[in-house]
């Protein structure tokens, strides 16, 4: 992943995700338009893990390269 993306498309049947970074760059999650200024900060070897709210789409803006990883639990 390099700049603003979009990580996962709406799925209502998602119930958690985790999303980890891999990747030399760090990555920031967040609503649509998200900027590295606003966003969630994922540095490289670091995670996140959402359980609210995430049937809708996720958003990411990434600076330097991002290996981006996910694991969902779905309903």
């Amino acid at each position: 992943v390099t700049g603003a993306v979009t990580l996962r498309a709406a799925n209502k049947q998602r119930k958690s995700i985790i999303i980890q970074n891999l990747g030399s760059g760090t990555l920031y999650i967040g609503a649509s338009g998200v900027l590295t200024t606003d966003g969630i900060q994922v540095k490289t070897d670091g995670e996140i893990t959402l359980d609210r709210g995430v049937g809708d789409a996720i958003y990411a803006n990434a600076t330097g390269s991002c290996d981006v990883r996910f694991l969902e639990e779905l309903a």
